[in-house]
């Protein structure tokens, strides 16, 4: 029982959080602060749409952005933009947690990671310079790689 609140109480959390990333966002697309108050409502609306029907994450997805237009927090453009940033900013993330993975488990190492020094190093510096697509495109190409070194030679 104590497992299921945690999980409940971890969830009460990151719903409020995932509408302050929205929020900011949002703010980065339209110039304007939308009421955190209907973001999590949206949150909350894709959540249930993400796990009641097969369309996984896209569902969602669709569901928040017309939720964001009928709430007259964004356009229909402003929107869509906003949720294709919103999930392109989660690539390096999942890159790095798949790449810390396979460290523990053993199916990477330092040497491993040398022939893609030069891309994680152009991530970087793209992330330095505010270029937002570039990183996420190298490092989820390093991502692929990563699985590439996992999965090993082919027999």
């Amino acid at each position: 029982m104590g497992f299921v609140a945690l999980a409940l109480a971890v969830y009460i959390i990151s719903v409020p959080l995932v509408a302050l990333r929205w929020r900011t966002v949002l703010r980065g697309v339209t110039g304007r602060l939308a009421p955190i108050g209907s973001l999590v409502l949206a949150t909350l609306a894709s959540g249930f749409v993400n796990n009641m029907t097969p369309a996984a994450r896209l569902g969602g997805e669709a569901c928040r952005v017309i939720t964001l237009v009928r709430l007259r927090l964004a356009t229909m453009r402003q929107a869509a933009a906003a949720a294709a940033y919103e999930r392109l900013m989660g690539v390096p993330a999942v890159a790095v947690i798949a790449a810390a993975t396979l460290f523990v488990v053993g199916r990477m190492s330092f040497e491993t990671l040398r022939p893609m020094t030069g891309a994680i190093a152009s991530a970087v510096a793209g992330a330095l310079r505010g270029r937002t697509l570039i990183p996420v495109l190298v490092l989820g190409a390093v991502a692929v790689g990563a699985a590439a070194a996992w999965a090993g030679p082919v027999a």
